[in-house]
C-alpha cells in the first residue's frame, strides 16, 4: 500500500511536468525547413517565485546615469544577452555567404501558406526544474494561506484561492492595495509583471539612440499590476495607462500610490485602447483627438494626471497589451486551442486587430510590443496571427511559470531580435 502511494504520487508529479511542457510540444510545426521562412519563433521559459525580483527591485536606483548602465544588462548588447541564455549567434558557412551574394532571397508564391519556423531556447528544452516548486502557497479553508487571515469577501465575489493569493498579486496588498471582482483574477501576478517590464524596458534601452528614457503604453492597465512594474524601472520616463472603466484606472492610481509611483511619471487615459492606438504611426502622434472621456483634464484625489485623448504624449516606444481574456474560464477553450479570435474588444475589434494596430503604432526601426496571453494559448495560430498583423522576422514566446506552475504566455515581438542557433 505504501510502494502504491509512493507510485501514485512519481506519476502525479510526472504528469506535472508533462503538462507543463505540452505547450512547446503541440506548436511544433508539420512543415520541414525550407529556403523561405516567414518567422521565426522561439519559445523560451522563465521560472519564477513569489518573491523572486522583490529584492533586485528594491536594489535599483532611482536614477539613470551612464555610469549606472555601463555594468548591467542594459548596456549588453542583443548577442551578449542570448549568448547567456544559451543561445549563440553562428557565423554563416561560406557556401551560405557565397549564395547570398549570388542570388536574392527566394520569395514565396503567392498561394503559398506562410511558413512558420520554430525553435526551442536551451531555457525551454526538458521539464521544468524542481528547484521553484519548493515555495508553494497552502491552501486552508476559507482562503487562509497559513496566516491565519480568512476571506472576509462573499465567495461569490472573490474566491477563496485568489485570496489566498494576493501577496503574490501585490507584494505590498496590505499596505492599502485595491481591487475589483475582476481584478482579482485579472491582474498580473508582481513576479511575472516585473519580469516583463524589465525584459521590454531592457530590449527598448537596447536599441534606442543615447540615453533617452522611454514611454510606454500599457493598452489595457486594469488595476494597475503592470504599470506598476513599469513605473518601478529606471529606464522608463513615462507609463501611459488607458482603460475604459474609470472605477478601475482610479483603483490603479491608488495601487500607484501604495508603491510611491511618482505623480510625473503615470499618468491615467480613461478612453478606447483602440483610439488611442489610432491615434499613432511609427511611434509618433499622428493628429490632436477629442477626449472619449466624460472627465475634464486634471488630477485625482492621489495627485495623478487623468483626462482623455489630450493627455497622450506625442510619441511612444513600446506597448504592453493585455486585453481581457474572456473571463475566468477562457481555459474551457481547451488546453491548446486559445487564439486571438476569441479576445473581443467590440463588435469589430478582436485579438488580431488589436496587434495590427499596435504594429502600425510603434516604432518601426525599433519595434517593442509584448502581448501577454493565457496559457492554453496557440502558438502556431499566434504566429500567423502575428504575420497577419505585419509582423516578420521573429519574435519569442515565453512560457511564465511561478512556483513550478505555468501561469501564462508572453509573446515579444520586435523585428531587431534575429535569434540564430
Amino acid at each position: 500500500m505504501k510502494s502504491k502511494r509512493k507510485n501514485n504520487k512519481q506519476h502525479g508529479s510526472h504528469q506535472r511536468r508533462k503538462e507543463e511542457r505540452y505547450w512547446i510540444e503541440d506548436c511544433a510545426d508539420s512543415y520541414k525547413k525550407r529556403d523561405v521562412v516567414d518567422l521565426t519563433v522561439w519559445v523560451s521559459r522563465v521560472e519564477l517565485t513569489d518573491d523572486h525580483l522583490a529584492d533586485k527591485m528594491q536594489a535599483i536606483a532611482p536614477t539613470n546615469t551612464k555610469e549606472d548602465t555601463e555594468p548591467s544588462e542594459r548596456g549588453k548588447t542583443q548577442s551578449q544577452m542570448l549568448e547567456e541564455d544559451g543561445v549563440v549567434e553562428q557565423p554563416k558557412k561560406e557556401e551560405e555567404a557565397k549564395a547570398d551574394t549570388k542570388s536574392p532571397t527566394k520569395k514565396p508564391e503567392v498561394n503559398e501558406k506562410p511558413f512558420v519556423y520554430i525553435q526551442r531556447c536551451p531555457s525551454a528544452k526538458g521539464p521544468a526544474t524542481q528547484y521553484y516548486q519548493k515555495k508553494k502557497i497552502k491552501l486552508l479553508p476559507d482562503g487562509d494561506c497559513g496566516d491565519g487571515i480568512v476571506n472576509p469577501h462573499p465567495k461569490s465575489q472573490v474566491a477563496d484561492k485568489y485570496w489566498a493569493q494576493r501577496k503574490r498579486l501585490f507584494f505590498q496588498f496590505d499596505q492599502g492595495i485595491q481591487l475589483d471582482c475582476e481584478g482579482w483574477f485579472s491582474v498580473t501576478p508582481e513576479a511575472i509583471a516585473n519580469h516583463i517590464a524589465e525584459r521590454m524596458a531592457v530590449a527598448s534601452v537596447a536599441t534606442s539612440d543615447g540615453d533617452r528614457k522611454l514611454i510606454v503604453l500599457d493598452a489595457c492597465a486594469g488595476v494597475g499590476g503592470n504599470s506598476i512594474a513599469f513605473a518601478r524601472r529606471p529606464e522608463v520616463a513615462l507609463v501611459v495607462c488607458v482603460d475604459t472603466d474609470d472605477a478601475r484606472l482610479r483603483l490603479a492610481a491608488n495601487n500607484c500610490r501604495v508603491y510611491g509611483i511618482p505623480n510625473d511619471k503615470v499618468i491615467f487615459v480613461h478612453a478606447d485602447v483602440c483610439e488611442v492606438l489610432t491615434s499613432y504611426k511609427n511611434g509618433r502622434r499622428i493628429a490632436d483627438a477629442t477626449s472619449v472621456s466624460d472627465d475634464s483634464v486634471g488630477r485625482t484625489e492621489k495627485e495623478y494626471a487623468y483626462g482623455g485623448l489630450e493627455l497622450l504624449p506625442d510619441t511612444l516606444d513600446a506597448i504592453f497589451l493585455s486585453p481581457p481574456w474572456g473571463g475566468s474560464d477562457y481555459e474551457q477553450i481547451g488546453r491548446r486551442h486559445y487564439e486571438l479570435s476569441h479576445i473581443t474588444l467590440g463588435d469589430s475589434i478582436d485579438g488580431e486587430e488589436l496587434l495590427r494596430l499596435a504594429g502600425m503604432a510603434v516604432p518601426k526601426d525599433h519595434m517593442n510590443v509584448a502581448y501577454f496571453l493565457p496559457r492554453n494559448t496557440n502558438g502556431v495560430r499566434f504566429s500567423h496571427s502575428a504575420l497577419k498583423a505585419g509582423f516578420g522576422g521573429c519574435l519569442e514566446l515565453e512560457q511564465n511559470l511561478l512556483s513550478g506552475k505555468l501561469k501564462t504566455i508572453t509573446a515579444y515581438l520586435d523585428v531587431k531580435n534575429k535569434r540564430t542557433e
